[in-house]
């Protein structure tokens, strides 16, 4: 699985899979995952690190042509 291969946490997976068009902002997906904004915050700092990506957005076309 490729979040192996970033090394993701469960948590960060839970999250980076949530990841849609129209579902990038913080506070969409915390009330989508019942979790807080700083929490997403945190999260997608960390999956952005381990991607070697700049943004949210690139995450997303990351795991969409990679797969997660």
């Amino acid at each position: 699985m490729r979040d192996s291969l970033w090394n993701l946490t469960p948590a960060e997976t839970r999250v980076a899979r949530t990841l849609r068009p129209g579902c990038l902002r913080y506070r969409t997906v915390a009330n989508v995952l019942g979790i807080k904004p700083s929490t997403v915050q945190s999260h997608l700092s960390n999956i952005r690190q381990k991607m070697d990506v700049r943004s949210t957005a690139e995450v997303m076309l990351k795991i969409m042509r990679e797969g997660l």
